[in-house]
């Protein structure tokens, strides 16, 4: 009880810690939900996690039944690599089939089918819009 009562005073009182990286990820994953719903998608989850696994977005297309499973990778405008062929990794491709397997397993009716999108996302200093691409149907 008393741990409770303390994790919900540090909440209020104390800095958050959350790093500069973590804070622009969810500046990025902010921009893509945004961007998701302006084409239609419905957001149902977000950084759904499965044990270790984690999936930054899931989405409904009403019109074709499909659930879209999203990773989200923001970048500095700096970064060197770009597009989603730098984000997806035989491994983080796997993550992300598990972790999608294991959500529509929970659901009481599934979808007509599934897809793994990227959405990449660059940030600019001085407080310049993002530039975000989606990339649609990238395979696991």
């Amino acid at each position: 009880m008393a741990n409770g009562f303390l994790k919900i005073i540090s909440k209020l009182f104390l800095p958050s810690r959350q790093t500069e990286r973590q804070r622009v990820g969810r500046c990025g994953e902010n921009a893509a939900a945004k961007l998701m719903r302006k084409q239609g998608l419905k957001i149902l989850d977000r950084n759904w996690r499965c044990g270790k696994l984690e999936i930054d977005i899931i989405a409904y297309d009403k019109a074709f039944d499909q659930l879209i499973f999203i990773e989200v990778k923001t970048r500095d405008e700096a970064s060197l690599a770009g597009g989603y062929y730098a984000a997806k990794s035989h491994k983080k491709s796997g993550n992300i089939k598990r972790a999608a397997l294991s959500y529509m397993r929970r659901l009481n009716r599934k979808p007509a089918s599934w897809r793994y999108d990227i959405v990449e996302v660059i940030v600019f200093k001085g407080g310049k819009a993002p530039k975000i691409s989606h990339f649609e149907n990238v395979g696991f």
